[in-house]
């Protein structure tokens, strides 16, 4: 299980606009944090809490049907070892 706040928390501010786009082109630093907490191996449950619908509605989106690899959490793990 995670837990973390999906935006104002640790996971959005470790994930620049650079890494952002490393995880998930397009989306915007709160969902590609998540996205990338979701793929981690043995990680079932993440627990967020959000300001309003909106916000859930992002997080959804950002979960349905994706999840990185396990090359790609490599690149993001090297990537924030770097920072």
């Amino acid at each position: 299980m995670a837990s973390a706040p999906l935006s104002g928390g640790e996971p959005t501010d470790l994930v620049g606009p650079e890494l952002a786009y490393l995880i998930a082109p397009g989306q915007s630093q709160a969902p590609s944090a998540l996205l990338a907490v979701a793929s981690v191996p043995g990680i079932t449950t993440v627990l967020l809490s959000t300001s309003g619908a909106p916000d859930w509605d992002e997080a959804q989106a950002a979960l349905v049907g994706l999840s990185l690899t396990a090359a790609q959490l490599r690149d993001v793990t090297d990537a924030l070892s770097t920072t």
